[in-house]
């Protein structure tokens, strides 16, 4: 059986495309569906514009922003020392020497002599900023899994900015 607006339909067992009342009940729905649209379109038309323009205004207000990635391999130093203790030292290659490697990668006085190399604080993005907070800002270090190479990116809304950042680390 079937429930519609209170009615109750008893319907045959018969395979739908057999069955005259659900192509009717089908053949409704649209006409009913298709005469609201027209009823409407007026409606439907100015807030498609609105939503349009509203999206269009959005786009034009956001500033782009350029991410430049470089490459860094990070090299395992040989001892020359005569303690052949430390030259076999476990935690060198290991995930300890990495994420130390990583954290000067961020640091402050990385993003310092990068700041002072590159003469940031004339830049305007860098106006009233403290140079290498912004800068650390600026920078993303991720590790590729299994291997000794780091993506380093920066962002910034000028695209030369961003490269010149990149190639200076």
């Amino acid at each position: 059986s079937r429930h519609r607006a209170g009615k109750v339909f008893l319907m045959p067992n018969v395979p739908e495309a057999q069955n005259p009342q659900i192509h009717r009940d089908t053949e409704m729905d649209f006409k009913k569906f298709f005469s609201a649209v027209r009823d409407r379109y007026i409606i439907i038309i100015i807030l498609t514009t609105v939503i349009l323009a509203g999206v269009l205004f959005y786009n034009s207000t956001l500033v782009p922003i350029y991410r430049a990635t470089t490459q860094l391999m990070i090299e395992i130093p040989e001892f020359v020392g005569h303690d052949t203790k430390e030259a076999q030292s476990p935690t060198i290659g290991s995930s300890d020497y990495f994420n130390s490697q990583y954290e000067i990668l961020r640091s402050v006085s990385l993003a310092r002599k990068i700041a002072e190399k590159l003469d940031l604080k004339a830049l305007p993005e860098f106006q009233g900023k403290i140079p290498e907070l912004a800068l650390q800002e600026m920078i993303t270090v991720k590790p590729v899994k299994n291997s000794r190479i780091v993506m380093l990116s920066v962002e910034s809304s000028r695209p030369e900015l961003a490269a010149n950042i990149a190639n200076a680390l």
